[in-house]
């Protein structure tokens, strides 16, 4: 088997490169197996030097009903542990690209082996403990490579432990005591201590080491009462005498990040019974937001309750750990960094002796101030003349002489203590590099790229070697199978990364477009080419909309991202099928992230999927009768990023030749307004899932005041659409935002007015269109699920259901109501009988909202394209299960599916549904693979198999067809007869009532 082109580039030498590439034979080894105290558990060869790799080992298990508590030990195995995966990093804001990730199972440890040690020649044991000031950090290779390290002889263990208010969150209640990440560490280390014998490790030779808050872990663990589980120290540039380090936000955190979250109370249990329900990646992004510091603190202490800081470092003037060797220092210039992540602005305005002399002494210190100003700066005001005099005080207040009093103390029980200074600056000084900072010495963490193979210190190695890789993998394409993560596009270089929870490359956030910010209103432009690689790393960009979760207005208009997801299997010679995702969301919410449509259970099935973003509300579907802003923006965006992926996925190894568009709600009314529109054509198949083109609510009229309301609103009473337009692109997006949310602006595709030199998408309404031109030759999936408008009812209050009228709000979009005269009455009469709307009536108005808004409109479009398109499939989604994804999230047991209850058996959705049971993974399994057949073959069942046991036969003008899809899935024909025959009658009846025939 040929090894991996991406992590051998990393490691090796060109040559070495060319040389594994040609060969045709591999050496084949027997994996590492290790039967520890949990049980066996099986590693991997490294291939970057001679030792073995245990990763990813699972030491202890957060408790799921109290996330915020001590974890315990984790369970024995029952089969071989596969210990090859060091990806799990706990909840955080992650360092590089600032989004926030992990989950709890993060309590793993890696372990590397010399693959010289032997039962007879134990090795000593060095057990690293990251920094990250409690908040961030995690042990994988990627930052702490092993290479280094166990090439002296030595065996190298790193791990993970919670942080942020997961790990640190201090309560005076025995449930959440505080410290549990500290309390992680010790469930690690007594782990190594009690197994690391079984991997030839020596038990009575363990150094633990760490930097910044890892070295002050360790001098906590020095000072805690708990047995000792290691033998030696060394603590790079941390101190528990580091003013700040020991503080914490206390009993209102949880009653804090519950508010943020929408949750109001005073009692600490009820808001830590809501936030163990919520996100942890919400809960992180909360308390980012409100800027909390969940931090070391000392415990109040509880009978039967294990404590780790007792007592103030201040006041403890004892080491529990006597006569053990210490090794500790400080980098020359700790706080260099700061020259680049400070502004000459914040330099000038900011006493930075004011914000952390306080942190360090209690009371009254106005003259100590004033002495230690004078004697690093003189007479001077703090300013960016003093800039290096005043890094010299960060630097003395916050590391080095803190390490030295904490020397003092080692000093007073150690057999020995060395103190070190790091002062080189070189080209693996990881901090200065990573921020490109050129003056002398050492800062904070530059020692780092010297004691472990760091991957982000290899940035000029990989941008120069990355194109001739690419060229050599295309040249040898029936060696390699496997997807280089640079590709060569139209727009430039773009490098991704590979996924960790699969066999794929991952492409996230390419720029196919950007808004105008003269006219942000109006329509994008293609993004230019890219002067260097293209980082394709984060997919967290949104367009301006209120968020689902938090109710607060998120995004802003650097959104017009794609992502793409590759299988490995995919190159130039072997082009996959592509799937292009539209997502749903009333044209006023949504994003093409990995949290909501994760790609791992499609790109399983050998096709390549691309999410999209697209601008929406205002922004989006302002529909004005003017050149500049003349409607349907989203639509654009879409066939803009459309274009993209024509024009560049075959360099992905896509094949162009088969593009599948697919959406849901308003992402499918999205494909059938493409289909209808007057641009090219950019796919050959579509799939459209709960919304077409005839939707009511797909188009609406076009609105010339709705700037001048937004503006007004806003502050300024003008009449003038331009002098608005012009005020609202310099308001803040947030501020437009919620004013068109607070006006009630309701966004959807408008018949644009036609202006010479304008492109347009839509000119005549989508009920006026006969035949569909691109449908023609075309195979096309359409459906709805079994009770759409479910949840939208029954999360109405009872007065709501009484007072709203789902008949006022709906027909008017669908009709034009004086023509309609008196067939409102017999509609009503048909789902109400004799009543009136009422919360008794529930049931008949989720019937009469589904089938008017979602089921007649599949229906009456599935005619429409019968007339020449190559076959029509329909479906009906009825399964209720565990991952229906609308019904869970609002805890809805009723029976059928909900509005967007299939999409979590499509993508791999970030929401916490649980462990997935046979019957919901026999669902993901078939419908993802009945989609991908689809895109694949233009049939969703092309052959009888065991999975897919049925021939779902496509719609014929005699016979509508459809499959229900459910735990046993069923072909019949014309779903839902009456009800939608009614509707055939209703339609054909009053067909000139219809909104948009003969306008």
């Amino acid at each position: 088997m040929l090894p991996d082109i991406t992590f051998v580039m990393m490691r090796t030498s060109l040559w070495a490169l060319l040389f594994l590439l040609v060969s045709v034979q591999a050496m084949i080894r027997l994996e590492p197996l290790v039967d520890t105290k949990q049980g066996l558990i099986r590693g991997l060869y490294a291939d970057d030097g001679d030792y073995s790799m245990f990763l990813g080992i699972p030491y202890g298990r957060v408790n799921e009903d109290n996330p915020f508590g001590v974890a315990q030990p984790y369970p024995p195995f029952e089969e071989i542990f596969e210990a090859n995966d060091d990806s799990a990093i706990c909840p955080q804001q992650e360092e590089f690209n600032k989004t926030i990730v992990g989950s709890l199972d993060c309590l793993h440890l890696n372990i590397y082996v010399p693959n010289n040690v032997t039962s007879r020649n134990k090795l000593p044991v060095m057990v690293w403990i990251y920094g990250g000031g409690c908040r961030i950090g995690f042990a994988g290779r990627f930052l702490y490579g092993p290479k280094y390290l166990v090439r002296h002889d030595i065996i190298l263990v790193t791990l993970n432990y919670r942080l942020g208010p997961y790990g640190f969150m201090c309560l005076d209640i025995p449930e959440v005591p505080g410290n549990q990440g500290l309390k992680d560490q010790v469930l690690a280390l007594r782990w190594i201590k009690e197994n690391i014998e079984r991997f030839g490790g020596d038990a009575t030779k363990i150094t633990a080491f760490g930097e910044s808050s890892g070295a002050e872990s360790i001098e906590r663990h020095l000072l805690s009462n708990n047995e000792q589980f290691f033998n030696q120290a060394i603590l790079h540039s941390g101190s528990v005498f580091t003013p700040g380090v020991i503080k914490n936000v206390g009993n209102a955190g949880p009653t804090m990040l519950a508010k943020q979250l929408g949750f109001q109370t005073e009692n600490i249990y009820d808001a830590l019974e809501f936030l163990k329900g919520i996100d942890v990646k919400l809960v992180i992004g909360a308390t980012i937001e409100l800027n909390l510091a969940f931090l070391t603190c000392v415990e109040k202490e509880f009978a039967g309750i294990d404590s780790f800081v007792t007592e103030h470092q201040i006041t403890k003037f004892r080491l529990e750990s006597n006569n053990m060797p210490i090794l500790s220092g400080y980098n020359s210039h700790e706080s260099l960094i700061s020259s680049v992540l400070e502004t000459e602005d914040y330099c000038n305005n900011t006493d930075i002796f004011d914000e952390l002399l306080p942190t360090a002494f209690d009371g009254e210190i106005d003259y100590l101030r004033k002495m230690i100003r004078r004697y690093y700066i003189g007479d001077e005001e703090p300013s960016i003349k003093v800039k290096s005099e005043l890094l010299d005080f960060v630097s003395d207040i916050l590391y080095n002489y803190p390490v030295q009093r904490s020397l003092d103390r080692y000093l007073k029980v150690s057999k020995h203590v060395y103190h070190y200074i790091f002062s080189y600056s070189g080209n693996r000084n990881f901090v200065k590099t990573r921020f490109n900072v050129t003056e002398g010495g050492a800062s904070h963490a530059d020692e780092l790229g010297y004691l472990f193979d760091m991957g982000t210190l290899d940035k000029e190695i990989n941008e120069a070697m990355w194109p001739l890789l690419f060229l050599l993998a295309s040249a040898h394409a029936e060696i390699s199978s496997r997807l280089d993560p640079l590709v060569d596009t139209k727009q430039g270089l773009i490098r991704g990364l590979q996924a960790d929870d699969g066999d794929y490359s991952m492409f996230l956030g390419i720029p196919y477009g950007q808004v105008d910010l003269d006219n942000p209103f109006g329509p994008s432009q293609p993004h230019p080419v890219f002067e260097e690689v293209f980082e394709a790393f984060d997919d967290g960009a949104v367009c301006p909309q209120k968020d689902k979760y938090s109710e607060s207005f998120i995004g802003s208009l650097d959104c017009l991202r794609l992502n793409i997801f590759v299988p490995n299997k995919s190159n130039v010679r072997n082009k996959l099928p592509v799937m292009v995702w539209i997502h749903g969301g009333a044209y006023e919410r949504g994003s093409g992230t990995r949290n909501e449509f994760g790609a791992r259970f499609l790109v399983r099935h050998d096709v390549i999927l691309v999410t999209i973003n697209y601008r929406l509300g205002p922004y989006g579907f302002m529909c004005l009768d003017i050149p500049e802003v003349p409607g349907n923006q989203g639509l654009k965006d879409q066939t803009m990023a459309l274009r993209w992926v024509k024009e560049n996925i075959g360099q992905f190894g896509g094949d162009v030749t088969k593009i599948t568009i697919f959406g849901e709600s308003a992402g499918g009314s999205s494909v059938g307004q493409h289909l209808t529109s007057n641009n090219e054509k950019l796919y050959n198949q579509a799939i459209m899932q709960s919304g077409t083109e005839l939707a009511p609510w797909a188009t609406r009229d076009t609105d010339t005041s709705v700037p001048l309301k937004i503006a007004k609103h806003l502050g300024l009473d003008t009449e003038c659409i331009y002098s608005a337009l012009d005020f609202l692109k310099k308001t803040d997006i947030k501020l437009v935002m919620a004013a068109a949310h607070e006006l009630k602006f309701i966004s959807g595709g408008c018949v644009e007015k036609k202006f010479d030199g304008v492109e347009n998408l839509m000119t005549e309404h989508t009920s006026s269109v006969e035949v569909v031109q691109k449908a023609k030759n075309m195979n096309i999936l359409i459906g709805f699920n079994s009770m759409e408008s479910l949840i939208y009812y029954l999360r109405k209050t009872e007065d709501q259901l009484n007072t709203e009228d789902p008949f006022d709000a709906t027909l008017p979009l669908a009709f034009d109501m004086d023509k309609l005269g008196n067939a409102e009455k017999h509609i009503r009469r048909f789902y109400l009988g004799d009543s009136s709307v009422s919360y008794k009536q529930v049931f008949s108005q989720i019937l009469f909202d589904s089938d008017i808004n979602f089921n007649y409109p599949s229906q009456r479009s599935i005619g429409r394209y019968l007339i020449n398109a190559k076959n029509v499939y329909h479906y009906v989604f009825s399964y209720a299960g565990g991952r229906n994804y609308q019904k869970h999230q609002f805890n809805i047991s009723f029976e059928g599916a909900s509005h967007a209850d299939e999409l979590s058996y499509l993508f791999d959705m970030r929401y916490p549904f649980g462990d997935i049971s046979d019957e919901d993974q026999l669902i993901v399994d078939r419908m993802t693979t009945m989609w991908t057949n689809f895109a694949k073959y233009g049939n969703p069942t092309p052959d009888v198999t065991e999975l897919l046991p049925i021939t779902w036969p496509p719609v014929t003008p005699e016979s509508l067809n459809y499959l229900n899809i459910d735990t046993c899935p069923s072909v019949n024909t014309r779903p839902l007869h009456q009800r939608l025959s009614f509707w055939d009658l209703v339609y054909d009846t009053y067909r000139h009532a219809i909104k948009g025939i003969n306008n």
